[in-house]
């Protein structure tokens, strides 16, 4: 039973080892539509066109590119309804439909007590409904309609419009007897009865021709008519342009998000309005007064969506233009969030550093940005590139790395002072399309587009040591491996591989031969095995001491998959011309990784040459080559109808770029057709070197994929004594290790955090000296969450301590296992100390000030 017991834990652990889950996505921050923060003004969503938090903050209501709405429980990060579009069984049921206006409707707001909603729209109208009402119609405006809302009470209607007028519209209410009366004919109007507008007697003939007299008479004790007036209006700063995006946020929610009682004494009617411009700049406002009270350019393009938090104290914008998003904190001027991402292009490279913690990526842009692989925020973006850049690699030692461009430049980059400390130039002009560094980080290596040569570099004095020249075509790929990590494999599109070893007293220059082009090369971690993919789909297997093949996977299949809108609407995929266009090995060399023009990427064994599991890139819809079956009803004689463009919005206009013409042939930016549709496909894939997680440059950005360590549970673990019950029966025999361990075992999240702070502090030394090391990694994890989210920070603290010094050893040998359980443990750690040293520093006075008092003066 033993031995079965350890083989059945052995599969387990071979099964957990490619388990790896989507855990974030890099550089796609924002991409259009509207941007909103929840109730506690914590957390901000960037959906990939609209979406609303419910007010309780329960439920948010997202809309994408396609259409298609989701129902989001937001603690629980589940999809609760899904409208229906086929057999489910919580549909969005269509309730009522409202008509009224003439063009495309560009704002909708509900009253405070939701029994009226207001909605504005290119038409130059705005109309506000409720059920059994005829709503009155505004007019006055001059141009399209931005944004439009009621105040907390009701009592004031403000709309802007997109040339940079805001009208604030006041409303009266009158009897429906007077209204009824002119109906019937009894009596004229008074002369304070004449403001009536016009909907109301519209509305009085209406009702009077159908011969509603019996209506009319039983609504004139309950009805009460309302009519809008303009009250003010007021008009913004040319200089910044049109208006572009508007927020808004009362005093009143502002208060009751401060934590005021509800029913507490506010001026309802302030608001605090933010108007985003088309210049980039951005204008805090304070209604009803219009003062202005903060004013700053934040880009050079039109802000697209604008949002205020809860408090009103963090103001949230985003820009289309450029990928965009902005969190500025206006009372102390300082930037919250800011990021940005290569969102107008590409993603063609990426590259971990030694220790992980630090993913690089160069882009299309001519940019290459520095993330932190934890948080998923850019750290350091350089700029010194002129042209996109197309490779990185890390110096072994992961204090610079190097990157390569078309600009005809590879450049080093310091990752302590963040500057390009050293430029490494070709002799001739030459477009370089990818960079290696070998093991000791002296030699830099480049192949070049044009001159179809391989340029080295020395690291230290940036002199060209040698040019290798032999390939008769492009050279796509670069890689150091062999025993010492000083062969060079260069691949090239004329089908060879040739290897070139530096320190080796013979020159040797092997030529590995291929059917047909060669697109992506890697080398196994101990440098014996290389892995190229060919054109063709094909994953050869070479031993570089030999010069043989040793195996080989056909990848056609298994990279197949998401019909192309431009295609043919055939039933079956077509795999021709499907291939790997970038591989990487895992750090124990087993695993193997392949992606490319497709929406997977596989992951295969090495030593049984076999498929293992593939996974999905993007499931976003709007992406070319997702779907697996197209619908054959928006198939027209034009063509597909998504991909006739019909936005004339001048965000989509701005997003889609300037207007420059691409000629024939071009791909990136082409504007020839109606329209361009982005397909999902991946340039750059890479293990992390704990092995704990990979990324993958996708047409969506930078997705990280990682070991989900929560969501692992192993059964043989269990028995029928293991339940929460027995679990308090062992803290109560005072028996708190067997508790600890049953809990671990469990793997519920609530049960181990009260059976954690069951533990009394004296005994924590000693049951941590009694963790199993197959818990302990477990137990740090649970033990780094308590850091960031427990109030017994000083109880916590002393079981890190504790785990840290009974289980050293283990730890330091174990570094990939606990790497990142540490690491949210640093994090946190330095937080309580952040908050703590600006708590001490802003009242260092003070505290002086109370020690200098006597005691008599306290």
């Amino acid at each position: 039973m033993e031995a079965t017991g350890v083989r059945r834990r052995r599969q387990a652990s071979q099964a957990m080892r490619h388990s790896y889950a989507f855990s974030n996505l890099c550089g796609n921050v924002y991409r259009q539509g509207n941007v909103v923060f929840t109730r506690d003004g914590g957390t901000l969503f960037s959906p990939h066109r609209a979406a609303r938090v419910s007010p309780d903050g329960g439920l948010l209501l997202t809309v994408d590119e396609g259409g298609y709405a989701l129902l989001v429980h937001v603690p629980k990060r589940t999809v609760r309804a899904t409208p229906a579009i086929e057999r489910t069984f919580t549909p969005f049921n269509l309730h009522r439909t409202h008509s009224g206006h003439m063009d495309d409707i560009t704002a909708v707001s509900w009253s405070a007590d939701s029994a009226y909603f207001v909605t504005g729209s290119k038409d130059l109208f705005t109309v506000h409904r409720r059920t059994g009402y005829v709503p009155p119609t505004l007019g006055g405006h001059r141009s399209a309609l931005v944004g439009a809302w009621f105040d907390r009470s009701r009592q004031l209607l403000y709309t802007v419009t997109r040339d940079g007028a805001m009208l604030v519209w006041a409303r009266y209410e009158q009897e429906a007897a007077a209204v009824a009366a002119v109906a019937r004919g009894k009596r004229k109007l008074a002369a304070d009865e004449l403001l009536a507008t016009a909907e109301l007697l519209a509305t009085a003939e209406l009702l009077a021709t159908a011969g509603a007299t019996d209506e009319l008479a039983g609504a004139e004790s309950a009805l009460t008519m309302e009519r809008w007036e303009l009250h003010t209006k007021h008009l913004f700063e040319r200089t910044h342009g049109s208006v572009s995006s508007v927020a808004h946020c009362s005093r009143a929610a502002r208060a009751l998000a401060a934590g005021a009682p509800s029913g507490a004494d506010v001026a309802v009617g302030s608001e605090l309005v933010a108007i985003g411009f088309s210049s980039g700049a951005f204008t805090l406002c304070e209604m009803p007064g219009f003062v202005q009270v903060h004013s700053l350019s934040i880009s050079d393009e039109h802000v697209t969506t604008s949002a205020i938090n809860g408090s009103g104290e963090w103001l949230a914008f985003g820009c289309a233009a450029h990928g965009q998003l902005i969190v500025w904190e206006w009372a102390s001027e300082t930037y919250v969030l800011k990021q940005q991402g290569h969102f107008a292009s590409e993603v063609n490279a990426l590259a971990f550093s030694a220790a992980g913690a630090v993913i690089a990526t160069g882009g299309n842009d001519a940019k290459v940005k520095l993330w932190d692989a934890s948080s998923g925020f850019c750290v350091v973006t350089f700029t010194e590139h002129a042209a996109p850049v197309t490779g990185l690699a890390f110096v072994p030692h992961g204090r610079a790395f190097v990157s390569s461009s078309l600009d005809g430049t590879a450049r080093a980059f310091d990752l302590v002072r963040y500057r390009n400390f050293q430029t490494f130039a070709t002799p001739t002009p030459a477009q370089l399309t990818c960079v290696a560094v070998d093991t000791s980080g002296e030699v830099v290596t480049a192949g070049s587009l044009d001159t179809l040569c391989v340029y080295v570099w020395s690291t230290q004095s940036a002199q060209l040591v040698e040019q290798l020249s032999g390939h008769a075509k492009p050279i796509a790929a670069l890689a150091f491996g062999g025993g010492s990590g000083s062969l060079l494999a260069s691949a090239a599109w004329d089908g060879t591989v040739r290897l070139w070893d530096f320190v080796a007293t013979k020159a040797r220059s092997d030529v590995l031969k291929h059917s047909t082009d060669v697109l992506a090369i890697a080398f196994s971690p101990d440098g014996q095995t290389l892995c190229a993919s060919t054109l063709d789909g094909a994953l050869t297997f070479w031993d570089v001491a030999m010069a043989e093949q040793v195996g080989m996977i056909d990848g056609r299949k298994d990279i197949a998959g998401g019909k192309r809108r431009a295609g043919q609407p055939s039933a079956q995929n077509d795999i021709s011309g499907l291939s790997f266009r970038t591989l990487s090995f895992s750090a124990d060399g087993e695993l193997l990784l392949a992606a490319g023009n497709s929406k997977y990427a596989c992951m295969y064994d090495v030593r049984n040459r076999s498929l293992l599991k593939r996974y999905q890139l993007s499931h976003n819809v709007s992406l070319d080559g997702v779907l697996d079956r197209l619908h054959s009803g928006r198939l027209t004689d034009g063509g597909d109808v998504d991909l006739i463009d019909d936005e004339d919005d001048e965000t989509m206009r701005a997003r889609r770029g300037k207007g420059d013409w691409a000629l024939p042939g071009v791909k990136q930016g082409e504007h020839s057709n109606w329209t361009t549709r982005r397909a999902v496909r991946a340039t750059s894939i890479q293990f992390a070197p704990d092995g704990t997680a990979w990324a993958a440059a996708t047409t969506e950005g930078l997705a990280i994929y990682s070991l989900d360590e929560g969501l692992l549970f192993d059964p043989t673990a269990l028995d029928v004594d293991v339940t929460p019950a027995s679990i308090r029966a062992a803290l109560h025999e005072r028996d708190f290790v067997r508790a600890l361990l049953m809990a671990l075992r469990l793997h519920e999240a609530d049960v181990l955090h009260w059976t954690f702070e069951a533990i009394p502090l004296d005994d924590i030394d000693l049951v941590a000296r009694q963790v199993p090391q197959m818990h302990l990694a477990r137990l740090l994890q649970h033990v780094a969450a308590e850091v960031g989210s427990s109030v017994h920070l000083a109880y916590v603290l002393r079981w890190a301590g504790a785990l840290m010094r009974e289980h050293s050893s283990h730890i330091q040998q174990n570094t990939g296992t606990c790497l990142a359980s540490l690491r949210a443990l640093q994090k946190g750690v330095q937080s309580h100390y952040d908050g703590l040293r600006r708590l001490s520093s802003n009242n260092t006075h003070m505290l002086d000030f109370l020690c200098a008092l006597g005691p008599s003066e306290l």
